[in-house]
C-alpha cells in the first residue's frame, strides 16, 4: 500500500488515520499478514533554532518551508536535532503525539522558532542492511515567546498534536524554557560586593 500524503510531522494531511482505519479493516475481512506500506516507517525530530524573520524591513514571524541540503544564513542551529517520534506502520499507531525533551544549547543566541524534520523510510532493504530514506523539507515554526539562551544551557521543550491536525494546534502547544543555566566562567561572574 502507497501513501503519498505525507506532510512534515505527519501534520495536515489525515495519512495515520488513513493507514490505521486501513489496517484495521484490512484485518478484519481478510486476516494477517498486513501488507508492505510505503512508507515503511516515519521517524520525526525536533531542533531549536534562531530563526530571521526580517522580511525587506518588515517583521513578519511566519512558518517556513527550507530545502534539506540548502544553508540558509538567517537560520541558526542552537542544539542538534532530538528525535521525539517513530511511527511504524506495521504496529498500532496513536493519533496523539505528545512530547517532552531536553537540549543542551550548543551556541548562543535566541530560541525563537523550532524545527521539525521528517524523514521517510521508504522501503528496508534487509539485504543490505540498509533503509531508502526521503527527506521532507524542514518546517520551521516561530515561538509565541522567544527564550535567550547561552551554550551550555539546557533547554526544556514540550509540545502535543493530533496527527493530521493544523500547524496552529501544533504551534500554540510549543513551550520553551531554560531548564538549567550553564555555569558562569570565572571571567563572567559577577563579585558579591562591587
Amino acid at each position: 500500500m502507497i501513501c503519498e500524503m505525507i506532510h512534515v510531522g505527519m501534520l495536515r494531511e489525515k495519512q495515520v488515520e488513513v493507514i490505521e482505519s486501513f489496517k484495521r479493516r484490512y484485518l478484519q475481512r481478510f486476516g494477517g499478514p498486513l501488507p508492505v506500506f510505503m512508507p515503511e516507517a516515519v521517524i520525526m525530530a525536533a531542533q531549536p533554532l534562531q530563526q530571521e524573520y526580517d522580511f525587506e524591513g518588515f517583521y513578519a514571524p511566519i512558518v517556513q518551508f527550507q530545502e534539506t541540503q540548502v544553508i540558509y544564513p538567517g537560520t541558526v542551529e542552537l542544539a542538534q536535532p532530538a528525535v521525539y517520534s517513530v511511527l511504524d506502520f506495521t504496529q498500532p499507531n496513536e493519533l496523539q503525539i505528545a512530547w517532552e525533551g531536553k537540549f543542551v544549547v550548543e551556541r548562543s543566541g535566541t530560541v525563537n522558532a523550532m524545527r521539525f524534520v521528517t524523514k521517510n523510510i521508504l522501503s528496508v532493504v534487509p539485504e543490505r542492511n540498509a533503509t531508502i530514506d526521503w527527506l521532507n523539507h524542514y518546517m520551521t515554526l516561530p515561538l509565541a515567546h522567544p527564550v535567550a539562551v547561552r551554550e551550555g544551557d539546557v533547554l526544556a521543550v514540550s509540545f502535543q498534536y493530533r496527527a493530521g491536525g493544523s500547524l496552529p494546534s501544533l504551534q500554540a502547544s510549543m513551550n520553551v524554557s531554560v531548564l538549567y543555566e550553564a555555569a558562569l566562567q570565572p571571567a563572567q561572574r559577577v563579585p558579591a560586593f562591587a
